[in-house]
C-alpha cells in the first residue's frame, strides 16, 4: 500500500496508513488458534469504538456548528435527546468501553500466562506489548485531538 509505514517491535506490528483512527491497525504475532484471533479482533473492535467516540466527543462542538450529522452526539440530538444529555451519554459509553479495556488488559497482564489459555498460541509477552502499543496509540490520539486545530472552531 502506498504511503504505508510499518514498524516491528518484539513480535508486534504497527501499520500506519494515515492519521485517522480507522486506518491504524496493530496486530500482535499470535498463534493460529481461532480463540487467540477472536480475542484480538474483539479487542480491536472495542479500541476502534473508543477512538470513534473520542473523536465524536472532542469534535462535537465543531460538528454541531457545521451541522455534521456523522457524530454520535449529533445522531442522539437528531433523535430528540437534549444536547447536554446526548453528550453525557456518549461520554458514558466511551468511559464504559475504556474501563472494560483497562480491566481486560490488567487481567491479561497478571500471572505467568496473563489469563491466556496457552493453547491459544498467543505468547503472553506479545499480548502485553500489543496492549501497551494500543493504549499508547489511544492516548496519543486523545492528546492530538485535544490540541489539533481540526477539532476546534
Amino acid at each position: 500500500m502506498a504511503g504505508a509505514a510499518s514498524h516491528h517491535h518484539l513480535g508486534a506490528s504497527l501499520h500506519g496508513l494515515g492519521s485517522r483512527e480507522s486506518r491504524i491497525t496493530v496486530r500482535p504475532r499470535i498463534g493460529t488458534q481461532k480463540s487467540a484471533k477472536s480475542l484480538v479482533v474483539s479487542f480491536q473492535r472495542r479500541v476502534q469504538a473508543v477512538l470513534g467516540l473520542q473523536n465524536d466527543i472532542v469534535g462535537w462542538e465543531k460538528d454541531r456548528q457545521t451541522n455534521n450529522q456523522l457524530n454520535s452526539v449529533q445522531v442522539l440530538i437528531r433523535d430528540g435527546i437534549p444536547a447536554e444529555v446526548a453528550l453525557a451519554q456518549v461520554i458514558q459509553w466511551h468511559n464504559q468501553l475504556v474501563t472494560g479495556l483497562v480491566m481486560e488488559v490488567a487481567f491479561r497482564a497478571v500471572g505467568p500466562h496473563g489469563g491466556l489459555d496457552v493453547r491459544d498460541g498467543m505468547q503472553h509477552d506479545n499480548w502485553v506489548l500489543y496492549c501497551r502499543i494500543v493504549v499508547g496509540f489511544v492516548n496519543a490520539m486523545a492528546e492530538w485531538m485535544l490540541s489539533s486545530k481540526r477539532y476546534h472552531t
